[in-house]
């Protein structure tokens, strides 16, 4: 399933990427989880939970120009997918800025996570990201 390219209209094989020239103070990432065959994609992804570095989407512009540090996230929530294309449910992940603590929210029941959140990897549909404050 080669694209055609606009200018010769030859199918051509490609790269898709993304490139950020101004990075947002909250980062929402949506992953794709339905593939073209309409059914749910399972595979586990390894995402960090604290110092996401965003630098390696930076437009080449922005590295050049920016003298600022690197873009760094940390995740404060998580928003999970259970169940395929039809139906489903969703529960979410988040973190309590004040005290640091992880909650899982499942409908009406609200549980605090232990020490680290338990996040389901193979599961995440859509990850929240915030800013990392820089010191002055």
């Amino acid at each position: 399933n080669m694209p055609e390219c606009s200018k010769c209209r030859e199918r051509r094989e490609s790269i898709k990427r993304l490139q950020v020239f101004k990075f947002p103070r909250v980062l929402v990432l949506h992953l794709k989880r339905f593939g073209n065959t309409r059914k749910k994609v399972r595979t586990s992804i390894d995402f960090p939970v604290i110092s996401f570095d965003a630098s390696p989407i930076a437009h080449a512009d922005r590295l050049q120009t920016s003298n600022s540090d690197n873009p760094t996230y940390d995740l404060y929530a998580v928003c999970d997918h259970s169940g395929r294309l039809n139906y489903g449910h969703y529960t979410s992940t988040c973190i309590d800025p004040h005290s640091g603590s992880w909650y899982k929210f499942n409908d009406e029941l609200v549980s605090q996570q232990n020490d680290s959140p338990k996040l389901d990897h193979a599961g995440a549909y859509i990850l929240f990201y915030r800013l990392q404050e820089r010191e002055s």
